[in-house]
Formats: structure tokens, sequence, C-alpha cells
């Protein structure tokens, strides 16, 4: 089956090697999964962005704010040992239960202030949806100052080609968060969810 994209100037051919019947994201739906919170991600969102960030099977994928586990299910289920951590003891036992129930076993979830996570091994790849509310975090910080000081020391633990894939919100400027990291912007996407919010998904990667 040969696909034909014609964007602007661009003609993009490819060939399909396969395809995910719809039910699969319908029964992957956050309110079906044991552990729920409301604002989760939907698992076709969590999937495209395990894909812009080039995972491969048995890689090793990092989400530092995994809340109920969204993003790490996509990557698990592909085959990859996925870790998680969040500030929120609720979220890590909750990630733990819905991995389970999706038949992921390679895992390590656990609590952790994105400010002292250490890992004593390299990730290929992190895919993250940082809490970017208006709010000050479970932390007392905020929620962006956070994530920069985050960008600021995981440059180590990320293998050399590895890439960050994480979601935005339209107002919040990347730019302003990668000043000052290793980081520059590679691909960004906007997706409008509503009236007055645009989803931005931005894939990182290391300056040559």
């Amino acid at each position: 089956f040969v696909r034909v994209i014609v964007f602007d100037s661009k003609v993009l051919i490819g060939i399909r090697k396969g395809i995910i019947d719809k039910k699969y994201f319908f029964d992957l739906k956050a309110h079906k999964r044991p552990f729920f919170y409301p604002g989760s991600m939907s698992p076709k969102l969590a999937r495209a962005m395990v894909n812009l960030a080039n995972v491969r099977k048995g890689d090793i994928v990092l989400d530092p704010f995994c809340g109920t586990g969204g993003l790490i299910i996509e990557a698990g289920v592909l085959g990859n040992f996925v870790v998680g951590t969040d500030i929120d003891y609720r979220m890590v036992k909750g990630t733990k239960k819905n991995l389970e129930y999706y038949g992921v076993k390679e895992y390590d979830v656990f609590r952790c202030d994105v400010r002292e996570l250490s890992l004593d091994f390299k990730v290929n790849a992190i895919v993250t949806d940082p809490p970017y509310g208006l709010c000050s975090s479970p932390a007392g910080e905020s929620s962006l100052v956070l994530f920069k000081e985050f960008l600021q020391t995981i440059d180590s633990s990320l293998t050399e080609n590895g890439k960050i894939c994480l979601a935005s919100p339209h107002y919040i400027d990347i730019n302003d968060l990668i000043y000052d990291t290793v980081f520059e912007i590679s691909q960004q996407h906007a997706i409008r969810m509503h009236k007055s919010l645009t989803r931005v998904v931005s894939v990182l990667e290391k300056s040559k």
C-alpha cells in the first residue's frame, strides 16, 4: 500500500508497513485504565509522540513527569524498557498498576523530584507532557522552573543521538525553556485542542 502526502511544495511517498485497528486506541483511553486522573493524554497522541522521538524496539524510554503513565504505556507495549518518575506517590502507584494492566513488564517507576533525578544508565528517548499549569507543582516550585532545571541536567543521561519529545500549550515559548541548555528544536507540530488551546509537540535534539 503506497501513500502520497502533498504538503505545500513537497510530495512525500511512503509504503505503509502496518496498520493499527481503531479499537486499540479506544481500549487504551485514559478512563478505561485501572488508575485514572483528569487531564490524561489520549493514547493516539501519546503514540505519535513516541514515534516522533524515534523510539525503536529495545530502547530505554523515560518520562520524568509520568502522571498516569500514558506515554510510557505506549512505549512499553512496543517492546521497550520504560522508566517513569513523578513527585506524587499516587501517580507512581497508579502508573505501575496501569503498566501491569496492559502487560508491560519491563519498567522502573519511582517517586522523584526531577531536579534530583540521577540515572546510572543512559536513555534513548525522553517523551513527556510536563505539568505546565499556572499553579506551582507539588514540589512548591513553578512547573516551568522545574522543567528548565531538568533540561539543564538531563543531557548526561541521554544518549548522544537521543531525542526529547514534549507537549506544551501554545502560550509556552519552548525557546525560553531550552535557553542555556544543550538542546535545540528540530521539529514542532501544532494540534488545536479546542477554541482556547492549541497543543504544541516539540522534538528536541542535542546541538551539534
